[in-house]
Formats: C-alpha cells, structure tokens, sequence
C-alpha cells in the first residue's frame, strides 16, 4: 500500500494538471487564427472563475477541469478544425482523459483514422486506446480471484500487475515501432502503472511472465497488429523518430464532420459550427462543407480528402504525454 504522502501528492498533481491545462496548439496554424484565441481566452477564463469558486475542493476544482477541456476541444473543433488529427489534438485528448474521471467515449475526432490527412506521425489515439485496456485489464485480472492461498493469489496479483505493464509498454512498441517510446509516454506509463515502483518492479517481471499466461488472465492484445507481450528482457530495440505531422496546416480540406455536429459528455450535449477559413498567413484549399453528425475518429474521415502541396509547417508535440490519471491510481489503489 502507497503512503498517505504518495496518495495525497498525487491527487495534488491530479490538480495541478488540470491547473495548467493548455491545448498546445497554436492559433497560427488554425483555420480562423482570431477565433481560436478568443475561444481559448474565453475558456480559460471561464475554467479559473469556476476553480476560484472550489475553495480548495480537489474534487471541484477536477469538476472544473472537464469542463474546461471539453471547451477547449470545441474551440478546436469551431475554428482549428484543421488539425483535429495532429498530434497536439492527440495530447489534448489525452490529457482530457489523464484529468478527468468522467471523460467517455466517443470524442470528437478520436482516434484519428489510419493515414489521416495531416495526422500525427504515430497514432496516439490508437496507443492511448491499448493503455486502457490495460488498465481495464488491470481491474478485471485483479478482482477475479479464485485461490484462497495468500502466497498464490500475492503471486497472481505480481503477475496481473506486471501484464498491465507490459500491455501498455509493448502496444507502444508495436503501434508506433519507429517513435522513441518516450514520446509516446513510455516513460510515464512505467512509473504510473508500477505506482513509481512500490506495487510493481518492473525489473522483474520477465520470470513473472514467463510463468502467466497475459491473456489467460484476461488481458487484450496489446495492439491492433500483434498479441505479444513483451518483458523487460525481450523489448525490441527502441524507435529513433520524434513526433511530428504528416502533413501541411491545410492537409485538411474540409471540417471532418461538416460545418456542423454535435457530441456530448455526460449529460451535455454540444453543438459545434465550424469557421470557414480565414488564415491569411496560408492559402486555404478547395474545402467543401457538406453536413455531419456525431464525429468518432473513422466516422470523422469519410469525407476528408489529402491534397498534395500546400503549406510545409512542421508540428512538434512540446511535451511527453501522461497517459495515466490520478484518479486511475485511486481506483487501483482501492482494488489493492
């Protein structure tokens, strides 16, 4: 079991995150430059008035961070539409779940398709996806226990614990093989899945799972492609890239879902108009506004088309993404 200091310092970062929420994403490369900062400016303020209301209520001020990052995902989605599948649209989303316990799927644009005009060089998307399963995993593989042996179910519980691990670890290596892992949060995940090494020592789970079976302990396949789960013995060697876009700021020709849709989160229901192109810095291309519904990342792509040429700004994602949240540890520190 964590220390209380451990418990009560994480549950602060949870806080401070939230405190510091930024989208990354710079009004330069939106469509509308000028909407997309008033927007933020908006939100931003909006989310301080309602943490200044919290008087210090941790659970408030989380409350506050929701709303706060669905505002900022709609300000996205109104007037920097054109980059709903970078890889600062990724971080974003993923921060959105890191800090917000009530955040649930579907989210606009999320996962970006394969191959998404101006898409993010690794699918973050895809990898944040795999580390909840693991998490869920986690959860499922540490509640089912049938042994009434203490050593036995110490032993299986190592065992459950060390699968997550690898489950995240090894669908980052899998998804996205040329991307230096801790690009993709590699890093972070190690030290949040292990509780910063006091539950797991992930240096020694290779003879853990040489003697349990992942998935017979309920695990998915760690990815879309592969169903391995490495250990810290047998990890492939680590990619070399950075993350960058694969595309110009008008790779996107169109709004992905239309000119307008609607999404919704919890019991709010948003309704998301796009701003026609009004970035005089870069020439905008043919873009079409036919209608849409409900953006989930596939569903988002039916319509968008790649075009060649055009802008050449390249993107790169200004800090390492945390996929675990806060409020994930607690839960898995109550199952313990």
């Amino acid at each position: 079991m964590l220390s209380g200091t451990i418990l009560v310092s994480l549950i602060a970062l949870g806080v401070v995150n939230v405190a510091l929420a930024q989208t990354n994403i710079t009004a330069n490369v939106c469509a509308d430059p000028s909407a997309f900062t008033s927007c933020i400016a908006q939100a931003t303020t909006a989310s301080k008035g309602c943490m200044d209301i919290c008087n210090g209520n941790n659970i408030c001020v989380l409350g506050c961070g929701c709303a706060m990052y669905q505002s900022y995902i709609n300000c996205v989605a109104e007037s920097c539409w054109n980059q709903v599948y970078s890889c600062e649209y990724d971080e974003l989303i993923a921060d959105y779940f890191v800090n917000c316990p009530a955040a649930t799927e579907p989210v606009p644009f999320w996962p970006a398709p394969d191959n998404a005009p101006g898409g993010c060089s690794c699918n973050l998307g895809k990898v944040l996806h795999s580390v909840m399963k693991a998490e869920q995993g986690y959860n499922s593989c540490i509640t089912n226990n049938t042994s009434t042996s203490i050593v036995q179910l110490s032993n299986k519980n190592t065992a459950c614990g060390c699968c997550e691990v690898s489950a995240g670890l090894s669908a980052m290596y899998e998804t996205c093989p040329d991307t230096i892992p801790s690009a993709m949060g590699a890093d972070s995940w190690l030290k949040t899945a292990t509780l910063y090494g006091e539950l797991i020592n992930w240096g020694t789970c290779g003879s853990v799972l040489d003697k349990y079976s992942c998935p017979n302990l309920g695990f998915a396949p760690p990815s879309s492609n592969s169903s391995t789960f490495y250990n810290p013995n047998n990890l492939p060697p680590n990619g070399t890239y950075t993350l960058y876009n694969t595309g110009g700021v008008n790779a996107l020709t169109a709004p992905a879902s239309g000119s307008v849709f609607t999404w919704s989160q919890t019991s709010v229901t948003y309704t998301v108009t796009a701003s026609p192109w009004k970035n005089s810095a870069v020439k905008a291309t043919a873009a079409g506004t036919s209608g849409g519904s409900v953006a989930s990342g596939t569903a988002a792509a039916a319509g968008a088309t790649k075009t060649s040429g055009g802008a050449s700004l390249s993107l790169q994602l200004p800090s390492v993404v945390v996929w675990l949240s806060v409020l994930g540890v607690l839960a898995k520190m109550v199952l313990i």
